[in-house]
């Protein structure tokens, strides 16, 4: 295994408390999603679900076998139910990690115009290039086009929407609340 991957395994330790992790793969998938020059990533709430599936290869691979839709197995069910319950945690989180990183310069936060929803945009010269060139991101960078290709729009539609795409079939919304 190359060095760069075990460094970011390393990092990766505790991925549910580290915000080194939040932090690259939230500006992973704004720049990927062209969360850039005025374009918004629509209420940061969408945030911490987007970045677990992405990270997480099982979710994802969950999700893409059963196109995303209503989830047979009882186990897939749990997994999502269990990613489900520790982003709604970590929302407070990210936010809190988000205004730190407004104040550093690296992302804009906005009011959104229709709700009291904050918007994310990306300040991309704020960012060494070299940080979005690297290998380092390859799967996140695949996860995301993945995570694209199923769910329209992602940037732009509202939270409940995104959480109907991942988390809830039409036939089967009783489990999120």
């Amino acid at each position: 295994m190359s060095e760069k991957i075990e460094n970011k395994k390393r990092i990766m330790y505790m991925s549910g408390e580290d915000f080194y992790f939040f932090t690259y793969n939230i500006l992973l998938i704004l720049k990927e999603l062209g969360c850039t020059d005025g374009r918004v990533f629509k209420d940061y709430r969408k945030l911490p679900y987007v970045v677990d599936v992405i990270s997480d290869q099982h979710l994802l691979n969950i999700l893409k076998r059963n196109n995303f839709g209503r989830i047979k197995s009882p186990v897939d069910r749990r997994h999502l139910i269990s990613s489900y319950t520790n982003c709604k945690i970590k929302t407070s989180e990210y936010l809190k990690l988000l205004f730190s990183l407004e104040k550093k310069g690296f992302i804009t936060l906005s009011s959104s115009k229709r709700s009291s929803q904050i918007d994310v945009s990306l300040n991309k010269e704020s960012i060494a290039r070299e940080f979005f060139k690297s290998e380092f991101f390859d799967k996140e960078r695949e996860n995301i086009s993945t995570l694209k290709s199923e769910v329209q729009r992602m940037s732009s539609i509202n939270f409940d929407t995104l959480i109907d795409k991942l988390y809830t079939a039409e036939t089967d919304r009783k489990w999120a609340v």
